[in-house]
């Protein structure tokens, strides 16, 4: 037995097989004894069994998705992005120390895509049917310690599909281990409310639950502690004499106030971390812990959303669970630098797509101030669709930064009878749950009927159908409408020239879907009605599959901000104008048209200024007004030197933009996300490659191949924001896409530095050095000594190797 609890990491150790191990009649008993035996819980043949043999079985580690590994086919199904799924096994033998016997311990997956079905110890202890919501097993009872193995076995089937576009295969989000006393918090079991009474002044309803799974009966004390960051504010909340009957779980409620907390707001995300512990005769048996932030949400007709009593437009995107080449198994660096990116645009929501997001996403939100609408998977009440919905809603409703759930997108039920009472009983779930947060759905048809989905929701969550918002409000004046899904703007970095047989798409915000429309139009509508209290423009970034506007060989979806690397488009910098209140300025295309001199160029203004003047080459083309939602064009011939935008407010000069003609490339710059990394073994950042002039100038035309080595860490992956698939025979060698190109890294456990050497055959060698700062690796389940092996890295993945 511990006291306390122990959190340890089970990401390392795993073995995987691609397709699925048939069991033949070689290994089957087919005798009466024999088929008894099999049927029994726990002795399932084949690969859930302790003694199946795996030795030939790549070894990997989680998070892990195999479909991101399989190569680019061009008959493969063009929205899952060209890449085929199928089914898997993953497998992990591990011993427990005999101190953890008498004990509770659970095992949480985080998400694995898409149906999955756990053994334990060769006995089935969990089926899952979406990818995306978390569950965890309780081994307790079934548990062998000391020298006795345990065998954790995961089928998955990923010919199974939640989404429209590439999803990923596997176990993609971390797993772990509790171990704790048999008298505990359960998963999610701490609750905190907090409402405003008064200037300030808030009222707190803390909840905590607690399981006794012996057979006596218990006096136990709860405290739990309320706390920001820097300790200025401490309560110290405490339970006496709490009876905790036996083989039941109980709830404590305790109401208290706390006058001026720190709020909670998308430019000031302060938070406060809320620990409970148990006690038993003095003695902490048990602890967790949660956060929680001070913050209001409401919705008002006439001004649309507020945040603690002040509106705000969401500026919002709409983004896939994967990043890149590296599908959906995404180390926390990775996220954190996509949330990153989108707030430094200026985006202050995010919607997750499809399906609820991840933990770590979740905390990313909280941490830097984003504004989070989670998505439910279906429009279902299905007991399997209303766990999802149910361990959506328990896990997120401390959580400051989500103030949305989604029910469902798309769903063909969103105009009918059933759908509408399906609809009705999933908010109940909801309300039941937390009755802090708002209700919307992403819908696409029916808004306008009688019937509808969204007679059940706090919001009118449309997708696309841009001319319809209007029609909406007529009818229903009182109920705000967010944009769930909007814009679809093609565009590739770079370029400015449409060729749709090339998969060229320019960046002048002029393509776009069927049902899409520009970035300007898109904030024009929502910026002129208050009752569209935002929108979530489709999408943040370039990603794999979906409904992409060409087939093979585009693999990655142009709509994005940001190209598969996070690098800008020049849609990014109109969006940065629109949603930054300082005076900026951006001039497009670059000034690199070699070949091209006299011929007329469009050069465009992306400004939220009140006035542009373009110089070139010291001369004035003109200064002139600008509209925020139409920009200013000039039609200019082209000669080489330079392109200047000035930005004028009340007629003083207050911003400008340069593009010059550079130079040759003459050299690599190789710069870092972050200077310094941890070497727990999981670290991971992105890395740019910019091919530069010997003034140090970007060169945006140089398609430049180089290659990549690291020492003391790892490449994961090399791309280049190319939505063109380019096999490559070298997974260190790889090409710049217009002058950049990106090598994601991690460091490895217990190395004091990584060095990222880039080179090139005309360009030299690049080599940046990063500092790696200890820090301790997780707690990790100890693996089977007799079976141990040296852990092999991933595989290098070259651009679309």
């Amino acid at each position: 037995m511990i006291n306390g609890r122990k959190v340890l990491s089970m990401d390392t150790g795993w073995t995987f097989h691609l397709g699925d191990v048939s069991v033949t009649e070689d290994d089957l008993d087919l005798t009466y004894e024999g088929i008894k035996k099999k049927v029994r819980s726990g002795l399932t043949p084949g690969v859930p069994d302790i003694n199946y043999d795996d030795s030939d079985w790549e070894h990997v580690v989680i998070p892990h998705d195999w479909q991101a590994h399989m190569p680019f086919e061009s008959d493969a199904i063009k929205t899952f992005g060209y890449k085929k799924r199928g089914k898997a096994w993953y497998r992990k033998v591990f011993n427990l120390p005999e101190e953890y016997k008498d004990c509770n311990i659970t095992i949480d997956f985080g998400g694995i895509l898409t149906h999955a079905k756990v053994y334990f110890n060769g006995a089935v202890m969990h089926r899952s049917y979406s990818g995306y919501t978390p569950f965890e097993i309780d081994i307790t009872d079934r548990a062998k310690f000391g020298d006795e193995e345990n065998v954790l076995a995961v089928y998955v089937d990923a010919s199974e599909y939640e989404d429209a576009a590439y999803e990923g295969a596997g176990i993609y989000r971390h797993v772990t281990m509790k171990v704790m006393n048999y008298i505990h918090i359960p998963k999610y079991g701490i609750n905190i409310r907090m409402k405003e009474v008064s200037s300030n002044v808030w009222k707190v309803n803390l909840f905590v639950n607690v399981i006794n799974m012996t057979s006596k009966n218990e006096k136990l004390r709860i405290v739990t502690t309320l706390v920001d960051a820097d300790r200025e504010l401490q309560i110290d909340i405490n339970n006496e004499g709490v009876l905790s009957e036996a083989g039941e779980e109980c709830q404590v409620e305790t109401e208290f106030t706390i006058e001026d907390p720190k709020i909670w707001d998308i430019d000031e995300p302060n938070t406060y971390n809320v620990l409970t512990q148990i006690y038993l005769k003095d003695e902490i048996i048990d602890q967790d812990k949660t956060v929680c932030g001070f913050r209001t949400i409401e919705i008002d007709p006439e001004k649309g959303f507020l945040l603690n009593k002040r509106p705000i437009k969401l500026f919002g995107t709409v983004n896939s669970h994967t990043f890149s080449g590296l599908g959906a198994a995404l180390p926390d660096g990775i996220l954190e630098y996509k949330l990153h990116r989108l707030k430094n645009m200026g985006s202050n929501a995010y919607r997750c797509k499809k399906g609820m997001a991840s933990d770590e996403l979740v905390s990313y939100c909280d941490k830097i101030g984003i504004l989070l609408i989670d998505e439910n998977s279906h429009l279902d009440t299905s007991e399997n669709n209303l766990r999802s919905l149910r361990t959506m809603v328990m896990r997120d409703r401390n959580h400051p930064s989500v103030i949305m759930y989604s029910l469902c997108d798309d769903e063909y039920l969103q105009n009918k009878e059933e759908g509408e009472r399906i609809a009705r009983h999933m908010c109940n779930e909801i309300f039941r749950l937390d009755q802090d947060k708002l209700i919307t759905a992403g819908l696409s048809d029916g808004f306008l009927d009688d019937v509808s989905v969204d007679n059940e929701l706090d919001i009118c969550g449309i997708n696309f159908n841009h001319d319809k918002y209007d029609e909406y409000h007529k009818l229903f004046p009182d109920k705000p409408i967010i944009a769930m899904a909007t814009t679809s703007a093609y565009a590739v970095r770079g370029e400015y020239n449409t060729d749709k047989e090339k998969i060229k798409f320019s960046n002048y915000d002029e393509d776009f879907g069927v049902i899409g429309q520009s970035l300007r139009d898109t904030w024009k509508q929502v910026f002129t009605h208050d009752y569209i209290i935002g929108a979530c423009m489709w999408s943040g970034f370039d990603y794999m599959g979906g409904n992409m506007p060409c087939d093979w060989p585009e693999v990655f979806n142009v709509t994005g901000l940001m190209d598969s690397c996070g690098f800008p488009k020049d849609g990014y910098f109109y969006i940065k104008a629109l949603f930054n209140s300082k005076p900026f300025v951006h001039v497009l295309p670059h000034w690199n048209h070699k070949g091209r001199e006299g011929e007329i160029i469009r050069v465009m203004s992306m400004t939220n200024c009140e006035e542009a003047e373009l110089i070139v080459n010291k001369k004035s083309m003109g200064r002139k007004k600008v509209n925020l939602f139409k920009q200013v064009v000039w039609e200019v011939p082209y000669e080489p030197g330079y392109i200047e935008l000035i930005g004028y407010n009340s007629g003083v000069r207050i911003a400008h933009d340069v593009k010059i003609t550079t130079g040759r490339a003459v050299r690599l710059k190789v710069v870092p996300y972050r200077t310094k990394m941890y070497n727990d073994g999981a670290d991971t950042i992105p890395v740019k490659i910019v091919a530069i002039d010997s003034r140090g100038n970007e060169v945006v035309d140089a398609d430049i191949e180089v290659k990549v080595d690291c020492k003391g860490g790892e490449i994961l992956l090399l791309n280049n924001g190319d939505p063109v698939y380019n096999d490559t025979s070298d997974n260190n060698i790889f090409k710049l896409f217009n002058g950049k190109g990106q090598a994601i890294v991690r460091a490895l456990q217990g190395e004091k530095e990584l060095i990222l050497t880039v080179s090139s055959k005309d360009l030299g060698v690049g080599t940046i050095v990063i500092p790696l700062m200890r820090k301790e690796p997780l707690l990790v389940v100890e693996e089977v000594k007799k079976k141990s092996k040296q852990l092999r890295a991933p595989e290098r993945r070259g651009f679309f190797t």
